[in-house]
């Protein structure tokens, strides 16, 4: 035995301790490294008598910013997605990258490196350019995010009828002015659920056009003049949609210092990914996205596409309305 795991280390490259950690089943060691064991193992005509099956690794790309692994969104997207790998008993290589890096040849190549059986992609913009040359991988791919994709396996959202949804409860509650606070409309989730947001105010009667609206490009700017736009307006909106929980909470403690009172004053209906809204010290009504199931549904796709199951090309999650303390009927104001 000491015999064969020296010619495997001369063949491989590796040392003698990891080769004979690996043939010994002890975990921590690449996909890579296992495989080019093993394959040796097979050339020279042995059997490569592993304690345990090694598990199968699949990447999960994510767009990298400033603080993104503490964000909501991405918190809940890995966890769901992390639980169900491990749950499956396959390992994860989380592989970050900024949007100048983002290159077919570039996926390319860290699939190799990790010898990766699968892809989950979480969706931002710059993938849409790529997506017709990644279905050339010869690797299953799995693409998830907070609104519809075109491409053809994905689980996301529906951030318009997430809008929708807002909206028709505000005028269930006898709501007639509104306003909407958002981030970027270059992000086509926060322009879905402002253009469903609308389109129901337009159903019901009212003019789209009068209704408030504050957008951000950067969610990490004051929102300060914005609250004292608010809290000096002789006919303020009696209801706002935040379609971002970031510009919420910040929005929440500028209304305190202002003492501008919700939901005495105008309620708030915010977008929200993991229940992030709900231990403030006013919890807020909320259009919930189901982001943590959406993840360890991104797995269970990528799982049958690797078992060659038949599976549907794309699974939408609905989001759903809780109801906390930030709104109430006009009448009672």
């Amino acid at each position: 035995m000491v015999a064969k795991i020296k010619e495997v280390a001369e063949r491989s490259g590796l040392s003698t301790a990891m080769v004979s950690r690996i043939l010994n089943g002890k975990g921590g060691h690449s996909t890579a490294a296992v495989k080019t064991v093993e394959r040796i193992m097979e050339e020279m005509g042995f059997n490569a008598n592993f304690n345990s099956p090694v598990p199968e690794c699949v990447g999960i790309v994510m767009f990298s910013y400033r603080d993104f692994l503490l964000q909501d969104y991405t918190a809940a997207l890995l966890t769901g997605i992390m639980e169900m790998l491990t749950n499956e008993g396959m390992i994860a290589q989380i592989i970050p990258m900024t949007p100048g890096r983002l290159s077919y040849q570039y996926i390319r190549e860290i699939i190799d490196r990790y010898g990766l059986k699968g892809l989950i992609i979480q969706e931002f913009s710059q993938l849409y350019e790529l997506s017709s040359h990644l279905s050339r991988l010869d690797i299953p791919v799995v693409f998830v995010g907070n609104t519809e994709m075109t491409f053809r396996h994905s689980i996301c959202s529906d951030s318009y009828h997430a809008g929708r949804d807002a909206a028709t409860y505000f005028w269930s509650l006898g709501h007639r002015r509104f306003g909407i606070i958002s981030a970027s409309e270059k992000d086509i989730c926060q322009r879905l659920r402002i253009e469903g947001f609308l389109s129901v105010v337009k159903e019901m009667g009212s003019d789209p056009a009068e209704v408030w609206r504050k957008g951000y490009v950067n969610i990490d700017d004051s929102v300060t003049a914005t609250a004292a736009e608010l809290v000096n307006m002789e006919q303020p909106p009696t209801a706002i949609f935040s379609t971002n929980s970031t510009l919420s909470r910040k929005m929440l403690m500028e209304f305190r210092k202002m003492k501008f009172r919700v939901p005495d004053d105008c309620s708030i209906i915010s977008f929200e990914e993991w229940g992030e809204l709900d231990n403030l010290e006013t919890p807020v009504t909320v259009i919930r996205q189901p982001t943590q199931k959406m993840g360890a549904a991104a797995v269970r796709m990528l799982i049958d596409l690797l078992r060659q199951r038949k599976i549907g090309e794309s699974e939408i999650f609905r989001c759903s309305l809780v109801v906390r303390d930030t709104t109430l009927p006009l009448n009672i104001k």
